[in-house]
């Protein structure tokens, strides 16, 4: 299971320091989905709604086909900055089909 960084905004606009509330939870679904450089979905924190307050929601990004992986990516940026992300806090190298094809290898 992974942690996930949780962005929690005030129940009103800020809190005293002008900044939305941050830290790392663990919600059961979210920390189960693995990683992809391309990913199929996004995981949204920040969610302006009241009900759903610290709620962690997994958005498919396009139509998702019956039986395929469910996918986030665990960093942004170009290739070499999430690899390099990846190796850092997530101890491991990514080898999804985007970066096979980047390497001319297959995922």
């Amino acid at each position: 299971m992974n942690a996930v960084e949780v962005v929690v905004p005030p129940e009103d606009d800020e809190d005293e320091f002008g900044q939305s509330a941050a830290g790392i939870a663990l919600h059961l679904v979210a920390s189960a989905v693995n990683h992809e450089c391309e990913a199929k979905c996004a995981l949204q924190t920040a969610l302006p709604l009241p009900e759903l307050r610290g709620w962690a929601v997994l958005q498919a990004l396009s139509p998702l086909s019956v039986g395929s992986e469910v996918t986030i990516s665990y960093a942004a940026g170009p290739r070499a900055e999430r690899h390099a992300a990846l190796s850092e806090q997530w101890l491991f190298e990514c080898s999804c089909a985007a970066c096979g094809a980047a390497d001319g290898t297959s995922g």
